[in-house]
Order: C-alpha cells, then structure tokens, then sequence
C-alpha cells in the first residue's frame, strides 16, 4: 500500500536519471517482486511489467497516453522525483493526487493504482471456441 500524496504514474525510466535507473533495476531484481510496492533507498514505489512491452498506453480517467520505453508502469511521489525530473515526468506520464492510502497490482494486464488503472492488454481474449476450424487444420 502506498500513502496518500501527489504522484507520478508513468514509466519510472523516464524519472530517474541512467546510473539511478540500473541502481532501481539491481535493487529489485529487475522488478519482479511480489506486491510490485518496494523501497528504494528512501523512495517508496510500484512498478509492474506491461502486457506487450513498449509502447503507448492511456489511463482510465486522466485522458492521458503514457509512453513506455521499459516493459513498466510504475507510480512514485512527485516529492522524490529528482528536480532535474519534473518536466519530463509532467510530459511522459500523468500526474495524479491519491487523498488517501491506496493498493496496487497487476491482473491480466491491467496494472492498478488506487482507483487509477491502466490496461496493457486492450486486445479482446479469444475463447478457444472462437477460432474456424477449419483454420487450425491449415
């Protein structure tokens, strides 16, 4: 669970400068823990892996594209984001205020802060059912 506060939502790669970025990536054993919340040095955050990788990919509510360079969404207080940092941030990702404690996870691509939620996995899923027979003999 992550507190209540301003926060940056977006690709975390775009916020912390390169040796930062291999230092987060070492850390965390290149993010694959289990809640997707860590800490990094004093920074508290979430990070989790898209569907599909790279790419754009638009928030529920915020009417916002949030490009992707590294596989990951991730979601950290704009308070720990390197001053340097700011403008990037405000262009790559979305900047949202949680007024309370919120959860975060991952489920079949959606990746979820709070009541904020981003789907990298738009396309429909096809029941086996779907698929002509008559293409699977091919």
């Amino acid at each position: 669970m992550l507190p209540a506060g301003e926060y940056y939502i977006g690709d975390l790669c775009y916020v912390f400068s390169h040796p930062k970025w291999d230092e987060l990536l070492a850390a965390t054993n290149y993010l694959q823990n289990d809640d997707g919340v860590f800490q990094f040095g004093n920074i508290l955050l979430a990070c989790y892996g898209t569907a599909y990788g790279d790419g754009t990919y638009a928030d529920n509510n915020l009417d916002v594209e949030i490009g992707v360079d590294s596989g990951t969404i991730g979601c950290m207080l704009l308070t720990d984001i390197e001053p340097e940092m700011l403008d990037r941030a405000k262009e790559c990702g979305a900047i949202y205020t949680f007024t309370k404690p919120f959860k975060t996870y991952e489920e079949d691509g959606t990746i979820r802060f709070g009541n904020r939620w981003i789907d990298t996995d738009p396309e429909p899923e096809y029941e086996e059912d779907d698929w002509d027979e008559e293409e699977d003999d091919d």
